[in-house]
């Protein structure tokens, strides 16, 4: 549901993307202490590439929408988003 959910976002106007991204971060900030550290750790080049190599080409909104998941539904934190990322905070090795 986060492909379609992503897919309809990336039909609209740029803006909204922007403006869902930061309520997400917002609302996530003060519920996972090491957030900052999490999306600074995803957004590496080298690491997205990893990623795209198997076939995941994921954008940091695609990051956090998955971790909102997992909190809500008491799963461990990046278990919806995978490729590692439930394994450990450093995801897919690089």
């Amino acid at each position: 549901m986060i492909h379609l959910h992503e897919y309809v976002l990336n039909e609209l106007p740029m803006f909204y993307h922007d403006s869902y991204f930061w309520c997400l971060y917002t609302d996530l900030r003060d519920k996972i202490p090491d957030l900052d550290e999490r999306i600074r750790d995803y957004g590496h080049v080298q690491k997205e590439n990893n990623l795209a190599e198997l076939g995941g080409v994921h954008d940091l909104t695609f990051l956090l929408k998955s971790f909102d998941i997992d909190l809500r539904m008491g799963y461990k934190l990046g278990t919806v988003f995978g490729y590692g990322y439930d394994k450990g905070q450093k995801g897919l090795d690089i």
